[in-house]
């Protein structure tokens, strides 16, 4: 765990804090203990040499001190004599020091006169020795060290001198070999050691138990984060934990809130698209389709779990489409599309893709939104539409009054000439009369195109006008050599309707399908749909057809394909329809005929006065 090797890297750490220190200071106390063992042995054979050249001089051997030796016979005497009384206290004080190796030179005998009872002659020190020389010249007490004669090992040697009436008359000497002081240091060394180490394991022990603690409160302080349960008796022993724990319960519950805030406006976003009307999908860097609404299953007839990680171009090559000029693998190519019209699958969108960039600006997918605008481009066209044909009313309504009342003084006056003539230019007359009721008509359908008109309704059979007006459109296909029929429902219900709208409605269309036959055959039907409850009137023929560039401006005022057509018939049929709260449409193929389907609401009501 984390904390686990926190704990352990800051014990490893305190140990090498706590261990080097003491290692350093242990040695460097190690190497003042070893100078102060040798200072102590040094000052201790000292003392001891001095106190030998302070012994009492008395009798014979004080004699010897001072006279001269002049017969060699007596020299060995002399010897004799002063080692008889210097060997006891010699003997004394190695008794006391063991280890020390002690001697007694008389200068004037020129010989050792006492020294201690297990030291060889070659461990005696020279009278040439140089600590010897500089002690007869300073008269000083000398503390060296130097190599033994024997074996050359160093040892530590104080030479003092010997003092009778202020002469150096010889010297004592005090030796201690230094592997003997060596191993006291060493002795001091390992129990320093030993004392060490233990104080070491004691400080571990304690910082491991701190460390211990602070390491099972930290796993305490990390499995109550992960399990969200925060306790802050738990950290008595620490209360330094008080702040972090203060802060982590802060940030949690902030993390909380965020957390919520986050859902909840992911849910609102969710549903918001899958609530959308418009077909919204998202696909991965390599294509694969990851998000949908649900319109976008609707529209294409997918289920979700069909559609979720299907490669986009398994999707376009259903479709029959390019897979690499879509609008979502532009989007992946890094291109921003906003707002973008197009016509696809005989319907028109407005189409918009954008990629899905990281903040280093790699591309991780797209998302494409697609909005079918097929009604409002229809509502657009009918807008257009209807401008046209307000404004054909407007012009009808403004100059039929002005123009019928020239016209009907020119009938007037053609009728007289036509009686005073005698007949001779009746022929002519007819013709101008017969384009002056042209002229008449045309203005009539002006008029029916006005949009401010008035229409009386009243509830009627639209089966009984049909076998009302169907005589007047058998005889004008009898007269075109076409044949027509009719197919009524008798349990059709009665509509609200304009009856004489509805003949002119019945013969513009009918009057159309003969134009368009040659020697076929037209078929008016008049049926109740019970399934939306609608009056159907229906009427067919087998002629010529229209292109299918064409069907959408049929209804237009002014747009003709006749020869002698003014161009207004269907955009007045259409006026019709609207003003009785109906449509109308049509369906034609090229050399096989045409359908205009008009489809009327059954609405309950009474005999009324409407304005469309």
């Amino acid at each position: 765990m984390t904390s686990r090797g926190i704990a352990c890297k800051a014990y490893c750490i305190i140990t090498f804090i706590i261990t080097l220190p003491l290692c350093v200071a242990f040695f460097y106390f190690s190497e003042q203990q070893k100078e102060i063992i040798l200072m102590e042995n040094e000052r201790e054979i000292t003392r001891v040499s001095a106190k030998l050249a302070q012994l009492p001089q008395n009798g014979k051997p004080a004699a010897y001190w001072r006279d001269g030796f002049t017969r060699d016979e007596l020299l060995s005497q002399k010897v004799s004599d002063s080692n008889a009384y210097y060997q006891y206290f010699v003997d004394e004080l190695a008794r006391i020091y063991p280890y020390y190796r002690i001697g007694i030179y008389h200068r004037s005998l020129d010989s050792i006169i006492a020294m201690h009872p297990n030291v060889y002659l070659e461990e005696c020190i020279s009278i040439d020795n140089p600590s010897v020389r500089k002690v007869y010249a300073t008269g000083e007490p000398v503390v060296a060290i130097e190599d033994s004669k024997v074996d050359g090992t160093p040892i530590l040697v104080a030479i003092s001198p010997i003092y009778h009436l202020g002469q150096v008359v010889g010297f004592t000497w005090v030796s201690k070999k230094i592997d003997l002081v060596l191993n006291e240091s060493n002795n001091f060394f390992y129990k320093g050691i030993i004392i060490s180490f233990f104080i070491w394991i004691v400080l571990m022990l304690v910082v491991r138990a701190v460390f211990l603690k602070l390491d099972s409160s930290l796993i305490q302080f990390a499995n109550q984060i992960t399990n969200k349960e925060l306790l802050l008796a738990k950290f008595k022993d620490f209360p330094q934990l008080e702040p972090l724990f203060n802060t982590v319960v802060s940030l949690r519950e902030n993390l909380k809130k965020e957390k919520q805030h986050y859902l909840e406006e992911s849910q609102k976003l969710k549903k918001l698209i899958e609530l959308a009307p418009l077909m919204i999908f998202v696909v991965d860097k390599n294509a694969i389709i990851t998000e949908c609404n649900q319109a976008f299953l609707n529209y294409h007839s997918y289920n979700w779990e069909t559609v979720i990680n299907l490669p986009y171009k398994v999707h376009t090559d259903r479709l029959n489409r390019d897979f690499e000029n879509t609008l979502i693998v532009r989007a992946l190519r890094g291109e921003e599309i906003r707002d973008e019209y197009c016509f696809l699958f005989n319907r028109y969108w407005i189409t918009s893709a954008v990629p899905l960039k990281t903040k280093a600006g790699e591309i991780t997918g797209a998302i494409a939104i697609c909005h079918d605008v097929t009604e409002h481009e229809k509502l657009r066209k009918d807008m257009i539409r209807l401008d046209r044909l307000n404004m054909v009313g407007q012009m009808a309504a403004s100059v039929a009054h002005e123009v019928r009342n020239p016209m009907t003084v020119i009938r007037g006056y053609i009728q007289v000439l036509a009686k005073k003539t005698g007949g001779i230019y009746n022929s002519q007359f007819d013709t101008v009369l017969g384009e002056l009721d042209r002229a008449n008509r045309i203005i009539s359908d002006y008029l029916s195109l006005a949009k401010d008109k008035y229409v009386e309704k009243k509830k009627e059979s639209l089966s009984k006008i049909v076998q009302n007006i169907f005589p007047l459109v058998e005889s004008e296909a009898l007269a075109r050599n076409s044949k027509c029929h009719v197919q009524l429902d008798e349990t059709v219900p009665m509509i609200l309707i304009n009856s004489e709208e509805i003949k002119q409605l019945i013969l513009n269309l009918a009057m159309n399908a003969l134009d368009a036959l040659d020697e076929g055959a037209l078929t008016i039907c008049c049926t109740h749909n019970h399934e939306t409850n609608e009056v159907e009137l229906e009427i067919r023929d087998t002629g010529c057809g229209i292109e299918q560039s064409s069907i959408e401006k049929v209804f237009e005022p002014f747009y003709t394909t006749k020869k002698n057509g003014s161009g207004l018939g269907l955009s007045i049929c259409k006026s019709i329809v609207e003003r009785h709260d109906g449509n109308i449409s049509i369906q034609s193929e090229k050399g096989k005929g045409s359908v205009f389907n008009i489809k009327f609401p059954i609405i309950e009501g009474e005999t009324g006065c409407e304005r469309d």
